[in-house]
């Protein structure tokens, strides 16, 4: 589903990366036990870090890796803005029931992931280094110049997705999508055991999601 260049290698290596991939005979929906599942994580987020300072959640483990990532691109996290929001008790949203999926489960794990429909984007996907002569379109609408050193998920020639901007337009999850592959990224520091975790948890939530679907992994490689 995935691969990496030799500069992505020499530049990363000792990270890791890691998928799961799910197909649906129908578009997956929120059903009751996945609704209720998502409800019931997000009283847990504000119940466990809602007195939590944002320099406390800076420094919670696996985070604070992604952090250091971030901060060496002069950014900030966004699933540490997220988590921040989520614990003052305001509402994680709902967007499509994966799309939704996968951001709870970076909630839950800290860990980031970006969600690709497999009907438009062209596995294997390719880990790459970014640099400032490429550009990502983003889902926001604006058209937004890559970060030299960043890590880069692309399909042949279309950036798909970067860690310190996001992800693109292309290929992105949809309500009518049916075929979804997700990719976790490790960063320095972070290890393979959140990683695994991760996806787990998102394969135990796509469990969830209605009708039964036909996964892929979870795998998780070493970056050698």
């Amino acid at each position: 589903m995935i691969e990496t260049t030799d500069e992505y290698r020499a530049a990363y290596r000792g990270s890791y990366v890691g998928y799961v991939s799910a197909e649906f005979d129908v578009p997956p929906v929120f059903s009751k036990a996945l609704g209720a599942e998502l409800s019931k994580r997000a009283r847990d987020i504000a119940s466990r870090y809602g007195a939590s300072t944002r320099g406390e959640l800076k420094s919670l483990p696996v985070l604070s890796e992604y952090v250091r990532h971030f901060k060496r691109f002069k950014k900030t996290y966004h699933v540490l803005l997220q988590l921040a929001s989520a614990a003052e008790g305001k509402a994680i949203p709902r967007i499509s029931p994966l799309t939704s999926i996968m951001l709870v489960s970076e909630l839950s794990t800290f860990v980031l992931s970006s969600g690709h429909d497999l009907d438009v984007v062209s596995a294997p996907l390719t880990f790459d280094v970014a640099s400032a002569d490429r550009s990502i379109d983003l889902l926001d609408g604006r058209t937004q110049t890559l970060k030299n050193g960043d890590i880069l998920l692309r399909d042949g020639d279309t950036a798909l997705a970067a860690v310190v901007y996001g992800q693109s337009v292309h290929g992105m999850i949809t309500e009518s999508t049916t075929r979804a592959l997700f990719v976790a990224y490790g960063v320095p520091g972070v290890e393979a055991d959140p990683l695994r975790a991760h996806l787990d948890d998102m394969a135990q939530l796509i469990g969830l999601a209605g009708g039964e679907a036909t996964m892929s992994g979870p795998e998780v490689v070493a970056v050698s």
